[in-house]
């Protein structure tokens, strides 16, 4: 004990990898459709699914936004898929974004798209790979929605995060 808090010596007042990896909330600027929510994407429920009202110009939209519990860095973002797919051709394109602040944006992806109707759907962050967030997102880019059918979402962490570097609010641990 060095006297200096960190997540081995007070794993309690860091944010574990598994609390990094998920996000605390999600919102969309589209539609649901029927009573698949947006916030089901995040629940980590296998019997509960978001999904879009689909061909919505999904153009310059927020398809998905989430926020981490705290500023980190991605090697990207998993969905995990289910009915429906994300976009209904190769033409319907969205790229993934990152923000500090929730309102300048960083692009994190070229344009994407995603056909599969099930497995793990990862868009990639190949273009800053070393920044970090609280916010990010998937911003349509051409085309219009479909369904989207998505159980599950999870951020990659980077390799190199450091629960360390991510303190609680509180910590009532005394080195």
């Amino acid at each position: 004990n060095d006297g200096v808090l960190d997540a081995i010596e007070s794993p309690t007042c860091f944010y574990t990898a598994l609390e990094l990896g998920k996000p605390i909330a999600v919102s969309t600027e589209l539609a649901p459709y029927s009573t698949n929510v947006i916030t089901n994407s995040i629940d980590n429920s296998a019997t509960s699914l978001s999904a879009f009202d689909p061909f919505v110009n999904w153009v310059n939209k927020e398809i998905f936004k989430f926020t981490a519990v705290d500023y980190i860095g991605i090697t990207g973002i998993s969905f995990d898929l289910v009915n429906w797919a994300l976009s209904s051709s190769a033409a319907m394109t969205f790229k993934l974004q990152g923000s500090s602040d929730d309102i300048t944006w960083t692009d994190l992806s070229p344009a994407v798209s995603s056909t599969a109707t099930t497995g793990t759907f990862t868009i990639a962050n190949t273009l800053a790979t070393t920044s970090k967030f609280k916010y990010y997102r998937l911003l349509g880019v051409a085309g219009t929605s479909y369904y989207g059918g998505v159980y599950n979402a999870l951020f990659n962490l980077a390799s190199n995060t450091v629960p360390s570097g991510s303190p609680k609010a509180t910590c009532s641990n005394d080195t």
